[in-house]
């Protein structure tokens, strides 16, 4: 809770400010000035459902671009996948990467790196047109809309599912069947999970693939540029004794592991320290860092 002391301020339709707070218990009091007209007060700076509606649409039309509605949440929202490839070159022998961002309703900062991967993988940049002949993206830019509409911290609902600490096999939340879904429809090779943090001084990394990582690691270390230094949260996976149904965790990632074979990479990353444009570069950055890695194994 005592991170909890920095708000982004927007007035109207102007930039967004930060505003320093006092943290006493579970409440953290912030002292304004407050001109006339609309402000947001926001813990992360603000990336909504009405916002990812908007972007989709205007990707319509992108050759680069297929955008589909892989299902819907308890209270009908949309959930989108997009999938990115060079369609003049064919699928076969591609490497299927799947994103995920936005599990966590206020990790903002994750949706904006997801708007840098597509940005930038359909931006003509040559390095985005050679990953695009070598691999087939899908990325799942808000898994949780009822989530994030409905302003919660991590579950799709009051007492509802958790992506990332819940049981993928038995949630009965249709956001997570829809997930499930889609990623036995899809079979991915590499599941890369991207959220947003809190901390301060530390980005979180993790791999199935113990040498995946450290690669990963060797391409984009540190970032000390920032104050940020990598924490491992997990170096390589190692399956319960349970059955994955009777678990109490079982992941969205976890599943692609144990279930399909995949290679499941977590990412991490603050707020703190980084602009707009900083977050997307700093994805950019990973999604470089990610394929060469896995480019350099295959």
């Amino acid at each position: 809770m005592a991170e909890r002391d920095t708000f982004f301020l927007k007035h109207g339709d102007g930039e967004w400010e930060l505003a320093k707070g006092r943290v006493e218990g579970n409440v953290t009091t912030l002292s304004l000035v407050i001109p006339p007209g609309e402000t947001m007060v926001c813990m992360n700076a603000s990336y909504n459902y009405e916002t990812l509606q908007r972007y989709i649409r205007s990707l319509r039309g992108n050759p680069l671009v297929e955008t589909f509605i892989a299902g819907f949440s308890e209270e009908n929202r949309n959930i989108w996948c997009l999938r990115l490839t060079n369609a003049k070159v064919g699928d076969e022998g591609k490497i299927k990467l799947m994103v995920v961002t936005r599990v966590h309703p206020y990790e903002t900062a994750s949706s904006y790196c997801a708007k840098g991967l597509i940005d930038f993988l359909i931006s003509g940049d040559q390095s985005a047109d050679k990953l695009l002949s070598e691999f087939v993206f899908h990325i799942v830019p808000m898994p949780n809309p009822d989530g994030v509409y409905n302003g919660l911290c991590k579950l799709t609902m009051e007492n509802g599912f958790d992506f990332s600490h819940g049981n993928i096999l038995t949630c009965r939340d249709k956001a997570g069947r829809a997930i499930l879904d889609l990623v036995r429809e899809i079979r991915p090779r590499f599941v890369l999970d991207i959220h947003s943090l809190m901390d301060r001084e530390r980005d979180q990394i993790g791999s199935s693939d113990e040498r995946l990582l450290a690669d990963f690691m060797e391409l984009m270390p540190d970032q000390v540029d920032v104050g940020r230094r990598w924490t491992v949260l997990l170096r390589k996976y190692e399956a319960p004794k349970e059955p994955p149904s009777e678990r109490l965790h079982y992941s969205l990632t976890s599943y692609c592991v144990e279930d399909l074979g995949a290679t499941s990479f977590i990412l991490g990353f603050s707020w703190f320290g980084r602009s707009f444009e900083m977050i997307e570069q700093t994805a950019i950055r990973a999604l470089k860092a990610l394929t060469a890695s896995i480019l350099r194994a295959h």
